[in-house]
Parts: structure tokens; sequence; C-alpha cells
């Protein structure tokens, strides 16, 4: 009886491994989806001011800024990057600074390669070509900026390299 309980609750545990990879999988998925701008997430032409929280699927409100006076700031906190969607012109230049203590390294989606805004890779952060990549290449230091001129139009997603849970979007128009 004991040996066919054992059996029982292996199965159950090798059960729950699979529901957990194949949830993962569906996560990272969606990620991917609308990092590449794929989510549909937009409502009259305009990208929702709420994002559903993975960990806990509720929604969240997010900052939404758009240029108003010419100035792009971006700034980066211990907790999010604000505003968390910024929408620009083609070629306006974004200032990412750094308010936290601790460092950050803003760069396009999706972790780790960087990949998605058109031309940056994090391999070329070693290259002649970094300063014409999506990538700050490095973690930024409090008070520490990165600036990106964005010649692409697209809803373009980010992240901090160095904590994954923070995540931008900029809307180039």
């Amino acid at each position: 009886m004991a040996r066919g309980f054992g059996a029982v609750v292996g199965i159950v545990i090798v059960l729950i491994v699979i529901v957990a990879v194949i949830g993962r999988f569906m996560l990272f998925r969606a990620g991917n989806d609308s990092a590449s701008g794929k989510s549909g997430a937009t409502s009259g032409g305009k990208l929702k001011v709420s994002e559903l929280n993975k960990n806990t699927g509720q929604e969240n409100e997010v900052s939404e800024g758009e240029n108003m006076n010419g100035e792009n700031v971006v700034e980066i906190t211990a907790t999010e990057f604000s505003p968390k969607i910024l929408t620009i012109k083609q070629g306006d230049t974004v200032q990412f600074l750094n308010k936290d203590s601790g460092l950050h390294w803003p760069a396009s989606a999706m972790h780790p390669e960087h990949k998605v805004y058109p031309g940056s890779d994090i391999e070329k952060c070693k290259t002649a070509d970094k300063n014409k990549i999506f990538d700050a290449c490095k973690g930024l230091a409090q008070g520490e900026e990165f600036r990106f001129t964005f010649n692409e139009k697209g809803t373009w997603r980010y992240h901090d390299h160095l904590k994954l849970s923070l995540t931008g979007t900029i809307v180039v128009n």
C-alpha cells in the first residue's frame, strides 16, 4: 500500500511540474508577443494605461507620458521606469536617468539579447556600433544617464537588464 501511495505522489509531482513548465512557457511567449508589438494593446490609437501583472494576474495602472515640451526623460527608480509608457515623435531622443542608488541598465527587449529595436543586439556593446543601439551597455550609477534617438516608428518595449521586473514602452509616431 505504501509503495502504491508513493507512486501516486510521484505522478502528482510530475504533473505539477509539467503544468508549471507549460505556464512559464506561455508567460514567456506572451512577453515576447507584447515586446514585439503583437499584443494588440491599443485602443483608439493610444496604448492602454493599464498592464496585467504577470505575478498577480491583476491589472495595474501605469504612468503614461507624451512629449509635450520637447523633454523626453524616463526616470529609473528602484521599482519602475517613469513614465511607464512614453509617446514621442520619430527622431526624438529619450534620456533614461537613474534616480536610484542601485545600478540600472535600460535596453531594448527581449532579455538577454536586446534585439527587438531594429539594429540593436547586446553583442554590439563590445563594438564601435554601441552608440547606435538601444542599449546602455552597462549599469548606470545614480545620476547617470543614457540617451537614445528613436529613428524607427513603432512600439518599442524595453527592460532593465539588471532588474528584469522593470519594463517600459516607447511609442514612436
